[in-house]
């Protein structure tokens, strides 16, 4: 059975190691090993990818000379869901395409340095087809694969496979395939051979296989060719084809169809553009075929199902059908790559008349675009690292558990590599630190000082959410465009509303600065990766700091904004803000109970405007006391009858529900037990907070320089606090 967060790699190698020492063989062994691990998820009902992944193993040092051996479980027989259907590989039918065939990084067959070495052996077993074989002595990224694997990070693989001959499944129509029973409609890949393998830090997405599959073979077939064969013979059956017609006698149909006369078997659904130009397009290619035999297998396409899929969506972002879409990717042919056809894609978007914009139909009219390659591995690791530090994601990234096993070197070559730069499977951890603080020099595209500009943002984010603010209730919180001071503003006559009469004239409100005024203060700290802890991969030691400082950032909103209730500032009328003058200050000092809370609200509804002409009526909301007060505060409020010696039971509480408490230890050692009555921040003006844009959490970003330090990243706070107007405060000093 697996061990606690043991990952599939590490119990891949735990068990195959074991049952090797047992006499088992290199193949029996894997099979082994996946179906203990199988059987252990599907136990638990975690299913995932668990059948369908390409879990690597590596063996340990071969004995004299001999290469190194790993063994992959490439394929379980499991039913596999693409954008072009179900389907499923028969295992008695797939086999190498040769006795010998290479295994990649990330299936780049253009440079030497990613070759990883040669399959030389397959084998199918219960629990699926293995492919085995030897890395490369010489190549850097055989070098990077063992290592990596070495230090316990779970490679997976994807798996190439031409489909040379298969069988439909109709609807209802059961079959038995590998030992399962299965329902169509279903493709059944009778027969196919794998034609390369290669090596990846991840896979496709859960939700769909770690495995990636095209099928090139009967009839020059390819995925988007398969496609648009089944829309063709459905378009064809609407004409009048039978729906049981065999492919030679559609392709005679299709021969013989006039397209200004054909009359169709629902005349209420007419053919639209798309339609008639598959009709057309078809048989153009049909009539130029030439005497080739059209069950002869073709050439390779190197357009993957997910290079089509990507295709299909880069399209509807251009706003093209469909339609045009396939259209594109047929006349290209199959040995067409993927840039080829995205750039064929944007010249006919480009081309279109000038009263149908470029990227019509899109959401807005506007572009978009799935998220590449480096977007994907960019958030994996982000995630990845996060739960290093310990957090828990409710849905990481895909990907993520399997970088989670990266070391901050493995990461940082892992990410060089990705942007280009040659030689990094060789280098050593010192050497990785100096080429990644080349790379920040030179503003190059390596994602390794991004991946931890977005870790810090978010260790910092969590730990700014988590920590208290309990100011945040009473105060009435701004933004601010810069750093000039920020005025108050209030009506400057009686705010009452006049009588107009008919065909009368409106009188101007007139609006003044109230003369109270504060502004933003920055507040920052820069928070290093250092070549220390990047060379003893100390991820702890880093990630504790954006903690600490987003914690930080919260006490420092806190301090700013009680140090302005407790110290009474002077207002711009000479006074305190808490002054008897203001009718805000309690005569006596007194702890919260029925009586000096009964001043406290009478005292606050009686507040007048700026012309002292009108009565605000301002209700209080808030009781903010000490922490000494809480307890006493909550029985006060929170009981339906009047908690006071000699009230006969069923007395009404007049308090209770009426004001929300705020409790904060800042009080106790800033005013002693003095407490304070608050109205609500909508109906007037007591303290007010901003944040630069408004955005209210510390900013992260990149230094400007790789520092001798390390990578650093600067931590920023724009905060600023001030009290704009006396009358929806009120205070009862300390005994």
């Amino acid at each position: 059975m697996p061990r606690p967060h043991e990952s599939k790699q590490d119990f891949l190698r735990r068990k195959v190691r074991e049952l090797m020492a047992r006499g088992e063989s290199e193949e029996q062994a894997l099979a082994l090993a996946s179906r203990a691990w199988n059987q252990a998820h599907l136990e638990t009902g975690e299913t995932g990818c668990a059948h369908l992944s390409a879990a690597v193993h590596l063996a340990g040092e071969a004995p004299g000379d001999g290469p190194r051996r790993f063994s992959i479980l490439a394929y379980t027989g499991k039913r596999v869901r693409t954008w072009f259907g179900e389907f499923v590989i028969d295992l008695a039918g797939l086999a190498l395409s040769r006795d010998k065939v290479p295994c990649l990084y990330h299936h780049n067959a253009q440079e030497r340095d990613e070759i990883v070495g040669v399959i030389d052996k397959a084998d199918t077993t219960g629990a699926g087809f293995g492919v085995f074989g030897a890395f490369s002595a010489v190549t850097p990224a055989s070098r990077q694969v063992q290592d990596l694997a070495d230090e316990g990070f779970p490679f997976q693989a994807s798996l190439g496979v031409r489909m040379l001959r298969q069988e439909e499944l109709g609807p209802g129509e059961e079959a038995r395939i590998n030992g399962r029973s299965e329902v169509g409609p279903l493709s059944i890949w009778r027969q196919a051979e794998v034609f390369e393998t290669s090596i990846l830090p991840f896979g496709a997405d859960n939700e769909t296989a770690a495995i990636a599959m095209s099928a090139d073979g009967t009839g020059n077939r390819n995925p988007q060719e398969d496609e648009m064969n089944k829309r063709l013979k459905a378009l064809l059956v609407r004409l009048g084809l039978s729906a049981d017609a065999s492919d030679e006698q559609a392709k005679a149909f299709l021969a013989g169809l006039d397209l200004d006369t054909v009359q169709l078997k629902e005349p209420d659904k007419p053919l639209d553009d798309e339609e008639t130009a598959l009709l057309k397009d078809s048989q153009g290619q049909l009539a130029g075929t030439g005497g080739q035999d059209p069950g002869a297998p073709g050439p390779q396409a190197l357009l993957s199902a997910g290079d089509v899929d990507l295709l299909h969506a880069n399209g509807e972002g251009l706003g093209l059908s469909r339609g045009e879409v396939s259209q594109a990717i047929a006349q290209a042919g199959p040995q067409a790559d993927f840039k080829a056809v995205n750039q064929a894609l944007f010249q006919q978007a480009a081309s279109r008349p000038a009263h149908q914009p470029f990227g019509a139909g899109t959401r807005l009219g506007q572009l978009e675009q799935g998220p590449s390659h480096a977007d994907k591995f960019r958030a994996a690791a982000v995630d990845a690292q996060l739960m290093r530090c310990g957090m828990a994601l409710e849905r990481p990234a895909p990907g993520a558990e399997e970088l989670r096993g990266l070391s901050l070197a493995g990461l940082a070559r892992e990410s060089l590599h990705q942007a280009g730069i040659k030689g990094v499977l060789r280098m050593g951890r010192d050497q990785l630190w100096r080429e990644l603080g080349r790379a920040t020099l030179a503003q190059h595209s390596s994602d390794f000082p991004s991946i931890f500009r977005d870790v810090t943002h978010k260790r910092l984010l969590g730990a700014y959410l988590a920590a208290p603010a309990t100011w945040r209730a009473w105060v009435n919180v701004s933004s601010a465009t810069d750093f000039r001071p920020m005025h108050g503003v209030q009506l400057s006559a009686a705010p009452k509303l006049e009588l107009v009469r008919e065909n009368g004239e409106y009188k101007e409100g007139v609006f003044s600065d109230s003369g109270e005024s504060y502004r933003l203060l920055s507040h920052g700290k820069v928070v290093y990766l250092s070549r220390e802890m990047f060379i003893n991969d100390d991820l702890r030691a880093f990630s504790r700091m954006p903690v600490l400082f987003g914690a930080a950032a919260r006490r420092l909103e806190a301090d700013m904004v009680y140090d302005l209730l407790c110290g009474g500032p002077v207002m711009n009328d000479g006074k305190a803000l808490f002054h008897s003058d203001h009718g805000n200050l309690a005569s006596a000092a007194a702890a919260p109970d029925k009586d000096s809370l009964k001043a406290a609200r009478a005292a606050m509804r009686k507040q007048r405007d700026i012309s002292g002409q009108e009565i605000l009526d301002l209700t209080p909301r808030f009781i903010i006391v000490p922490v000494d007060y809480e307890t006493e505060t909550e029985i006060i409020l929170r009981s339906s009858t009047l908690p006071e010696d000699n009230k006969p039971a069923g007395t009404h509480n007049p308090f209770a529900a009426k004001l929300t408490p705020v409790s904060d230890p800042r009080l106790d050692a800033k005013s002693g037990l003095a407490w304070y009555l608050a109205c609500d921040p909508t109906q007037g003006d007591t303290i007010e907070a901003a944040y630069l844009d408004g955005v209210e959490q510390p900013r992260v970003r990149d230094q400007d320089v790789f520092g001798r330090n390390g990578i650093g990243y600067e931590i920023t706070h724009d905060f600023g606090c001030g009290v704009m107007d006396f009358r929806g405060l009120y205070k009862v000093p300390a005994e």
